[in-house]
């Protein structure tokens, strides 16, 4: 019983990140399909944590130009192309 009730509440919180992320992606371009990947997501936050440690540890000023970019290819890696 357990597990099913560990299971049941991952699986509303995966439909709830799919819900939100659809919605905002439909909002930014209501034409356009959507196309959504939950190993994307994930991805993402894995590297928006790791980018931020190593922002935090370095000093780096994630606001610059030069440092944009590069921070966008960041996290993007890993990413599966759709």
């Amino acid at each position: 019983i357990y597990s099913l009730q560990v299971f049941h509440k991952s699986l509303k919180m995966n439909i709830n990140i799919v819900v939100v992320y659809t919605k905002n992606k439909k909002d930014e371009n209501p034409t356009k399909e959507i196309v959504f990947s939950m190993s994307n997501i994930k991805t993402q936050y894995y590297n928006e944590l790791v980018l931020n440690r190593f922002i935090s540890m370095f000093g780096i000023n994630p606001k610059l130009a030069k440092n944009k970019h590069i921070i966008k290819q960041f996290l993007d890696f890993g990413k599966i192309a759709a």
